[in-house]
């Protein structure tokens, strides 16, 4: 049987307990509570969920970029190739234009000048490929000897020509050009600054063009050599420029001369009627 002191003593201490329960609990409510649970969240669990978020993310990120590799690449070769095609195309385009304006300079050439007839190289001799054979022949009226000229200048000024060779044989649809690349080809020329007058040769050991003078001044360089009135061909076409002054023996020296053409790759000419 229990101790009615006892049992006075447990209510007294339940009706205690129920005290501190009521004060605590109207002191720090239940929003104080949330509080403080809000405040730990934010500080602590948030960044943490943060930084997870944006791991995950990345991971979906990073395979499902994996997943579109093969697709991009095939997309980026195919690009490679339209820019390579693209560029060839650029480039047809660029020689086309060139050719254009290459024609319509000779066109023009041609306005000015009745006198020369524009002809296209269709073949290189064997045995010197500086000699060549042009499409035209007797059924436009070349004749042998004429001058074989190229032009230097094609601008709004006056148009100067170079003496490429000369007719060595006429056909009836074409002629063979012997070039002052010859060594069998003589040209009588005279330099402008000074008039003096001498002959242009060949040297084919050496690849280039001169002339002998005797005198320390006949030829200087950057001297421009010209066609003389002692030719058969017309007079004053441009033969070249001395590039250097080469003394050959004590008794006479050589001027080297230059054309302003490359020979090699000529593929029009125009021929003197």
């Amino acid at each position: 049987m229990l101790n009615p002191k006892k049992g006075w003593s447990i209510f007294v201490f339940t009706i205690l307990l129920s005290v501190v329960i009521v004060v605590f609990w109207s002191i720090y409510s239940t929003s104080r509570f949330s509080t403080i649970s809000l405040t730990v969240t934010r500080s602590v669990l948030a960044p943490i969920g943060n930084v997870v978020s944006k791991s995950s993310h990345s991971v979906r990120r990073f395979f499902k970029n994996i997943g579109q590799y093969p697709s991009l690449n095939e997309e980026v070769i195919s690009l490679k190739d339209e820019n390579q095609r693209l560029r060839a195309e650029v480039d047809v385009l660029k020689q086309v234009k060139e050719e254009n304006q290459r024609l319509l300079s000779f066109f023009r050439i041609q306005q000015q000048n009745s006198n020369l007839l524009p002809c296209s190289i269709l073949i290189r001799d064997a045995t010197n490929p500086m000699n060549f054979t042009i499409n035209a022949g007797t059924n436009l009226k070349v004749s042998e000897n004429a001058a074989v000229v190229s032009p230097i200048s094609t601008g709004a000024a006056k148009t100067h020509f170079q003496l490429v060779g000369r007719i060595s044989r006429v056909g009836v649809l074409e002629s063979d050009v012997l070039s002052i690349y010859d060594e069998s080809s003589f040209i009588s020329i005279r330099n402008l600054r000074n008039n003096i007058n001498g002959t242009l040769a060949y040297d084919k050991q050496r690849d280039f063009l001169f002339i002998k003078f005797y005198q320390e001044h006949d030829f200087k360089k950057n001297d421009v050599v010209v066609v003389s009135s002692y030719s058969s061909l017309p007079n004053n076409l441009i033969l070249g420029i001395v590039d250097s002054v080469e003394s050959s023996s004590s008794i006479h020296s050589v001027a080297i001369v230059r054309p302003s053409f490359n020979i090699s790759t000529l593929t029009e000419v125009f021929v003197f009627q």
